[in-house]
């Protein structure tokens, strides 16, 4: 979240925010930046306030997909590469989401726990903003 601060904190006007998967936490929390005038969530998580990941699929609703998160290996949490396609990339060819699985960056285990204290989809300023019209 550090990270997309700080590209907030180098724009002169608005930004939408683009979130996938864990991304939808992270645009959740920073969505409540002044320069933010939407969120777009694509297959991403989407908590409330005090919510994190582990909250959100620690009871998922029947057939609901799960991340199949692996236990961490040394700080650091990676998908199972077996389940990756059905789970993560559904909609991709074999051979991608086969890339996709091999090329995933870690991420900290920490991230599964952060909650979010004050989600940025509740407040109203998203739609205060138009985009310069072309034409």
């Amino acid at each position: 979240m550090a990270a997309t601060k700080q590209i907030l904190d180098t724009l002169d006007g608005p930004a939408i925010l683009v979130g996938h998967s864990y991304g939808g936490v992270v645009i959740t929390e920073t969505g409540t930046d002044e320069r933010v005038v939407g969120l777009v969530y694509i297959a991403a998580f989407a908590p409330d306030k005090g919510e994190s990941v582990n909250t959100l699929i620690a009871d998922p609703p029947p057939g609901a997909p799960v991340p199949p998160i692996l236990p961490p290996q040394n700080g650091y949490l990676f998908l199972d590469r077996d389940k990756f396609h059905d789970s993560f990339a559904g909609d991709l060819a074999e051979d991608e989401a086969s890339f996709m699985a091999d090329s995933q960056v870690p991420w900290g285990t920490d991230a599964l726990g952060g909650t979010v204290s004050e989600p940025g989809w509740r407040q109203s300023q998203a739609g205060t903003w138009s985009p310069p019209m072309t034409g």
